[in-house]
């Protein structure tokens, strides 16, 4: 802890004072409620200004002494400060919350409009049958690419829905990380791939074809090659 002293800093001459050989060090300013020099060792020296919120002391800093007069900062310091911020509520989940555990609060998101219901259905069968069952018991923080590489292998070879089994896995461990269970970016699914489906082509009505066919007369003399192409 830095050491605090009070005194009236009008009396001194700021730049001259000598800073700690370590740390910091505070001179409270008897003229300002809260305002003191903080003095650093590497030879700063700024103006801050501490108070109470919550039953924890929060300290701002004003700006740099050298710059800031005296009298410019106990101004600063007489401004009422804006209402603390209310005190932040209980976190909505355990940190060492398991994958079973926040699996259906995951699901319920889809359940309020954010997916269709067959998708929803999907991937609760999903879970229950290919989540669960191997990585229910686990943290959802300790989960690891290399175990869900290897889950991925195993259901895989047993099912066809890995592509879906993954996407649900996928979109829990960014849940957690919205919800402060996992860091940001650390989704254990993302360096794998998942499956595409094969794209399927699709017959032209024949009124669409008919306008392809005449815009195509159109380009004819301008690009020749392009529009035969396009009509074989």
């Amino acid at each position: 802890m830095p050491r605090a002293e009070k005194i009236d800093l009008s009396t001194l001459d700021i730049l001259s004072i000598d800073a700690p050989a370590t740390g910091e060090r505070l001179l409270y300013d008897t003229g300002a409620t809260g305002l003191a020099l903080r003095l650093r060792a590497g030879g700063s020296r700024t103006w801050v200004l501490l108070s109470r919120e919550h039953g924890k002391t929060v300290r701002r800093t004003l700006g740099e002494a050298a710059a800031l007069p005296l009298d410019t900062a106990r101004r600063m310091a007489a401004v009422p400060l804006p209402s603390p911020l209310p005190a932040p509520s209980a976190p909505l989940y355990a940190a060492d919350i398991r994958v079973a555990e926040l699996m259906p609060a995951f699901l319920a998101v889809g359940e309020k409009g954010r997916w269709k219901a067959r998708t929803v259905a999907t991937m609760r069968s999903v879970a229950k049958l290919h989540i669960l069952p191997r990585l229910g018991e686990r943290k959802v923080r300790d989960i690891t690419p290399e175990e869900v590489t290897r889950w991925h292998l195993d259901v895989k070879a047993v099912s066809a829905a890995e592509r879906m089994a993954l996407s649900t896995l996928s979109g829990l461990m960014l849940y957690a990380e919205d919800h402060g269970l996992r860091e940001i970016g650390s989704n254990p699914c993302a360096r794998l791939r998942k499956k595409q489906r094969g794209h399927r082509g699709q017959l032209l009505p024949a009124a669409a074809a008919k306008r392809l066919w005449a815009a195509l007369d159109k380009l004819q003399g301008r690009m020749p090659d392009v529009c035969d192409v396009v009509r074989l």
